[in-house]
């Protein structure tokens, strides 16, 4: 493992170990940051310290195939654990957040790492890499999830992480950004590797009704209580390749993407649709779609059942162009009552399709818990513990 990767958890496990003795003697954590800031930069002002959390889950896949060989596969696995430091500089000024990530091989990489900066009057500035503004599941952090994972659609569609600038606007019933980046799924490229676009513009438009907050409706589930909100996105996404760069991908992409949330007091529903147009040099062009429905309810203040049908239709001119379709239902047990601290989900996915003929677009997956096979009617069950610090 690289000394900087190892030098990154040793400093998260240090911060943990002085968090967890304080709590134990029954005092407030106090880590002194005074060490480690060079106070010159910051003309006298002090900065605020940083904080430091924790997000993990542990999962059990078992996935069964109705083939005559290899047709029950399960096991444990650790698709999240994460270390996310966040903090301020001097009042007024930037502030900015890290998120380290441990991947399935035991990497630790930069999943994000960006700057913001309130310019006042509601606008803000972005710049790093993150998330881009556009496919709500995606755009819903991973604590926030009301099924154990998002859904095959956003595994096709969604932005993923991206280096960029972002101006963004917040009113009380409006929301807006404008990205500039190096195209979708980039994240941790140099400016000449081939994944990256020659430009890519990324804008989001957000409006929010009812009584629930924007926080309120950046969480997928809608605990007892809640007032009762709605939520309505749609967002665009323009890239074009192949012009600049050592060997960038020649392939030009438009996409758009329209959702609706809803929810409050222990029930919850979003849909979202999602078109993608994808030119590469040499092959014609395809139109690809995505459609999601779920919805939640809550039998009491500590069980919340669920449902989610999710569909990926690809182009009919695709070689592999049939549509693949996923069913899931389940149940999440919150061991803290209204929070996300300690979460139990249990659920099952059964697959209406085979993904043989989906495969332009369509692929085995660890996170869904979905493998190769020729015939429809696969069997995924997951079960998961999630801790969030």
């Amino acid at each position: 493992m690289p000394l900087r990767a190892l030098l990154e958890i040793a400093g998260v496990c240090a911060v943990c170990v002085v968090s967890a003795r304080a709590e134990t003697e029954g005092e407030r954590p106090r880590v002194d940051w005074s060490s480690l800031i060079d106070s010159r930069a910051f003309v006298g002002r002090e900065p605020s310290p940083p904080t430091v959390g924790l997000h993990s889950q542990i999962r059990y896949t078992a996935n069964h195939r109705d083939s005559d060989t290899d047709a029950f596969t399960h096991g444990i696995g650790l698709p999240r654990t994460k270390a996310t430091i966040s903090g301020g500089t001097i009042e007024g000024g930037p502030r900015y957040q890290v998120i380290f990530a441990a991947g399935t091989s035991g990497e630790v990489l930069v999943e994000a790492a960006f700057i913001t900066q309130s310019l006042g009057d509601g606008f803000g500035l972005r710049v790093g890499q993150a998330k881009l503004p556009f496919y709500i599941e995606r755009n819903t952090s991973a604590k926030h999830l009301l099924t154990v994972d998002r859904s095959r659609v956003s595994a096709v569609f969604d932005q993923g992480f991206s280096q960029f600038v972002e101006l963004n606007h917040e009113s009380d019933r409006w929301r807006s950004a404008i990205a500039l980046s190096d195209g979708l799924k980039t994240n941790d490229t140099d400016f000449f590797n081939m994944k990256e676009a020659d430009l890519a513009i990324t804008g989001r438009l957000e409006h929010r009704v009812g009584e629930a907050t924007w926080k309120q409706l950046a969480d997928q589930t809608s605990f007892p209580g809640d007032p009762f909100g709605a939520q309505i996105g749609v967002a665009a996404h323009a890239q074009w390749g192949g012009d600049t760069g050592i060997a960038t991908k020649d392939t030009d992409i438009l996409s758009a993407t329209l959702d609706a949330g809803v929810g409050g007091d222990g029930w919850s529903v979003l849909v979202a649709a999602v078109w993608r147009r994808a030119d590469s040099a040499g092959m014609p062009s395809y139109d690809d779609y995505g459609l999601l429905a779920q919805g939640s309810v809550f039998l009491d203040r500590h069980n919340e059942v669920f449902g989610r049908i999710d569909s990926v239709i690809p182009d009919s001119d695709r070689a592999s162009g049939d549509p693949f379709t996923t069913l899931t239902a389940g149940v999440n047990h919150y061991l803290v009552e209204r929070s996300h601290a300690v979460t139990i989900t249990l659920d099952v996915q059964y697959l209406l399709d085979d993904l043989a003929g989906s495969a332009s677009l369509v692929g085995q997956s660890s996170s869904l818990g979905q493998l190769a096979d020729l015939e429809e009617g696969q069997l995924v069950f997951r079960l998961q513990i999630e801790f969030v610090l």
